[in-house]
């Protein structure tokens, strides 16, 4: 799960869209937070104690166009991996329930 969230957030931080929103952001801490939170959604022993999503994110203004860049990239990231499409389709679900 580590491998997979520091590649997502090495390439989301690259992107044009989401470059301004990470470039203050101590990576290693988030992907702490993401593998508690991730570990708590699926079952997982660890629970997660941080803000909500909605409560984490709400200084950074995320737009429409960044957010849908986020999830392009979440869904990229596995697939870069070698990680079935299944696994994806199921990592995109707990992102956007249409998915």
């Amino acid at each position: 799960m580590e491998r997979l969230l520091e590649r997502l957030y090495t390439s989301a931080s690259t992107g044009a869209l989401l470059a301004p929103l990470l470039s203050e952001t101590n990576i290693e801490t988030v992907i702490i937070h993401q593998q508690a939170l991730i570990r708590q959604g699926t079952g997982g022993p660890q629970t997660y104690r941080g803000p909500s999503l909605a409560q984490a994110h709400a200084h950074l203004q995320i737009e429409e166009a960044q957010f849908n860049a986020f999830v392009f990239q979440l869904g990229r990231a596995p697939d870069d991996l070698g990680f079935p499409q299944q696994t994806i389709d199921e990592v995109l679900a707990h992102v956007i329930p249409s998915a």
